[in-house]
C-alpha cells in the first residue's frame, strides 16, 4: 500500500511526456485498490493507510490533466471506472472509511458521473460506489442531496420508462438504492418529493407488473418493484407523501400491486416467490398508512369510490383462508377502519354504502373457525383485530 501510496503522490511533477505511461500505471493502482478491498479485513487497514486523500486528490486533478492531452483524455472511462470501484468497495459495510470519503471532498466529483449517460457502465458504477458510500451516513447523504444528485437519480430512473432493456432496468434499480438512501435525511426527503420520484416510481410498478404478467425479465422486474416498495415503506408515513399520494391519483398503482397474483411458476425460485410476497405485505401496510390520512376520508368516500375495493377485499371468497388472502382481508378492514374517523364518514358507510353486512359476514366465517376447538392462524387473527378495529370505529359515530 505504501509503494501505490508513493506512486499517487508523484502525480503533480509528471512531466507531459511521461503523463501517459504514468497515468496507465496509476489506473492499475486503482484497480489493485479495488480488488484488495473485496476482502473486509482489508477496508480499515487501507483507510488507516490515508490513501483515500491520495484518490481524491489524483481524482480531482484528472479533468485538468486531460486538456491537450488526447491519450490522457481516452483513458476517462477506465479511470473513473475504476477509481469509482475503489470508493465503493473501500466503503461497503465499513463506516468509518465513509467518512474518510466525505473529508477528502469526494462526493461533489462522483455525483455529476449519474450525468454521463453516453456510458451507461460508468453510471452503473457510479450508483453502486454512491449506494455503498452513502449507506447510514447523513453528512454524505446530504452532500449527494446539495450537489444535485436526486434530480440526476430521477433522470436516470426515467431511462427504463420506455425501454425493457436491461442494461436501464439495472441503472433503474441501481439509482432507487441510492434513493432508498437518501430518504433517511430530512434534506433527502424534501427533494425526494420535490423531484418527482415519489410520483415516477409508483407509476412505473404498472409497466414492470405488465412485463411480469408477460413473463418479460421478471426476476430484474421484481427486484426493482421491491426496492420500490422498501423506499415507499420508508417515506409513507409523512404526511406530505401522503398527501401527494392521494392528490395525484397514485393510490391505484399500489392496489393494483395488492391484487397482482402472477402467474404460477412465473419465479424461477423459491427466494423470488418469497420476496414477491413480502412486498405484497409491505405494500399492505403502506396502503394502511395512506388511508390514516384525512384527505384520503374525504376523497375514499366522495369522489374515488375506492372503499368500495377494501369490502370486496374483505369478502372476496370466503372460503380461501390462505395466508395471503388474509392478508388482504385484513388491510381492507384496517383502511375502512381508517376511513369511519368522523362522524360524517361512519354514518355515510353505514346507511349510504350499507357496509354492515360484508363487514358482519366477514366476522362469522372467521368466528366458524374456531368451532370445535379449531386453531385459525395468526393471519386470521389479524383479520379479526382489523374487523374489531373497524367496528369500534363505526360504532363511535353521535
Amino acid at each position: 500500500m505504501k509503494l501505490m501510496i508513493n506512486y499517487l503522490e508523484k502525480f503533480d511533477n509528471v512531466s507531459k511526456e511521461d503523463f501517459e505511461k504514468y497515468w496507465l500505471q496509476c489506473i492499475k493502482c486503482f484497480e489493485l485498490i479495488a480488488e484488495m478491498a473485496k476482502t473486509e479485513s482489508t477496508r480499515t487497514p487501507i483507510g488507516e493507510s490515508g490513501v483515500v486523500n491520495h484518490i481524491a486528490k489524483v481524482h480531482k486533478g484528472y479533468n485538468k490533466a486531460c486538456f491537450g492531452n488526447e491519450a490522457v483524455f481516452k483513458l476517462a472511462s477506465s479511470t473513473y471506472i475504476q477509481i469509482l470501484r475503489a470508493y465503493a468497495n473501500i466503503c461497503f459495510d465499513n463506516e468509518k472509511n465513509r467518512d474518510l470519503i466525505f473529508e477528502a471532498h469526494a462526493i461533489d466529483k462522483i455525483v455529476p458521473f449519474l450525468q454521463q449517460t453516453d456510458d451507461l457502465k460508468l453510471v452503473q458504477i457510479a450508483c453502486g460506489a454512491l449506494c455503498n458510500i452513502s449507506m447510514d451516513n447523513e453528512p454524505i447523504q446530504n452532500e449527494i442531496c446539495v450537489n444535485g444528485g436526486v434530480g440526476f437519480l430521477r433522470s436516470l430512473i426515467l431511462l427504463s420508462r420506455d425501454s425493457d432493456d436491461e442494461t436501464y432496468k439495472d441503472i433503474a434499480h441501481a439509482s432507487l438504492r441510492v434513493v432508498l438512501n437518501l430518504v433517511e435525511t430530512e434534506c433527502g426527503l424534501q427533494n425526494f418529493i420535490s423531484s418527482g420520484i415519489l410520483q415516477l416510481m409508483i407509476t412505473l410498478t404498472k409497466q414492470y407488473m405488465y412485463e411480469m404478467k408477460n413473463k418479460i425479465n421478471v426476476s430484474q422486474n421484481l427486484q426493482i418493484i421491491e426496492i420500490i416498495v422498501n423506499i415507499l415503506d420508508t417515506v409513507v408515513e409523512n404526511e406530505n407523501v401522503q398527501r401527494v399520494i392521494l392528490e395525484e391519483d397514485l393510490l391505484e398503482p399500489l392496489l393494483l400491486l395488492i391484487e397482482f397474483i402472477p402467474d404460477k411458476g412465473i419465479f424461477d425460485d423459491e427466494e423470488d416467490e418469497t420476496s414477491f410476497h413480502d412486498l405484497k405485505k409491505s405494500t399492505c401496510k403502506s396502503v394502511i398508512s395512506v388511508t390514516t390520512n384525512d384527505v384520503c376520508m374525504n376523497s375514499m368516500l366522495n369522489e374515488s369510490k375506492q372503499y368500495s375495493r377494501f369490502v370486496h377485499w374483505m369478502v372476496d371468497d370466503l372460503e380461501d383462508n390462505s395466508p395471503e388472502r388474509e392478508e388482504i382481508r385484513s388491510t381492507g378492514a384496517y383502511c375502512l377502519g381508517n376511513l369511519a374517523r368522523s362522524d360524517e364518514s361512519c354514518i355515510k358507510l353505514v346507511q349510504d354504502y350499507k357496509i354492515m353486512e360484508p363487514v358482519m359476514d366477514l366476522l362469522r366465517s372467521k368466528v366458524k373457525l374456531f368451532d370445535n376447538g379449531g386453531q385459525p392462524s395468526r393471519e386470521t387473527m389479524k383479520v379479526l383485530h382489523a374487523l374489531v378495529g373497524t367496528l369500534k370505529n363505526l360504532c363511535l359515530a353521535g
